[in-house]
């Protein structure tokens, strides 16, 4: 009981003691994360914009709190590097958990992406030969869906998901032959792309 009360009070002394410029500088830190966390998992104009105003502050927060290291460290000691260490870590494990967030949403949809190629395999829902909307198909799965049958046979389809500056769109394409021929209408839409796993693809442009 004591212990518990002692630790609290501890805990509740540091956060006393911990200067305005650290509280802001965490608050900055842990706001960016989420929106990382956000635009990774549904890439927007809107999340995009919060990321880099949050990015700029991260920014001048972080660099306001280094130099509180040099200025601050015979007064606050080891609560100088919390800020700095805070932000240092949200920036390197952003990407991180970014990707896992995506591997997720991904494998979430998959299923239903499948579901609709079957249907684009048994003729249910037609698809020419050239690259055309699928609108009764867009909604959940992607704000746009495209899908083309190529003379060779190849089923291609493009499950648009989010967008934002300077990539304009980015989603996930499927290529029934598993290859993506130089020169191809999917070659030259979307020339970052990278395999995800064996017939699909992440895109961006």
């Amino acid at each position: 009981m004591l212990d518990a009360l002692g630790g609290a009070s501890l805990s509740s002394s540091v956060r006393r003691r911990m200067s305005r410029i650290t509280k802001i500088t965490l608050a900055v830190a842990g706001l960016w994360f989420l929106v990382f966390a956000a635009f990774a998992a549904h890439p927007s104009p809107v999340t995009q914009l919060f990321s880099m105003l949050l990015t700029l502050g991260l920014l001048v927060f972080g660099f306001i709190c280094s130099v509180r290291v040099f200025t601050h460290w015979q007064r606050e000691r080891w609560r100088t590097l919390v800020p700095v260490g805070v932000s240092v870590l949200v920036v390197v494990f952003a990407p991180v958990v970014g990707a896992a967030i995506r591997h997720f949403t991904f494998q979430r949809a998959l299923p239903n992406y499948e579901a609709l190629i079957k249907q684009m395999e048994a003729g249910s829902v037609p698809v020419s030969s050239e690259l055309r909307r699928i609108s009764q198909a867009e909604g959940s799965l992607a704000y746009t869906v495209l899908a083309q049958r190529g003379t060779n046979g190849v089923l291609t389809v493009e499950f648009l998901t989010g967008g934002g500056f300077p990539v304009k769109h980015s989603g996930y394409l499927y290529c029934s032959s598993d290859v993506i021929e130089r020169g191809s209408l999917a070659d030259s839409r979307w020339p970052r792309r990278r395999a995800v796993k064996p017939l699909w693809y992440r895109i961006s442009d």
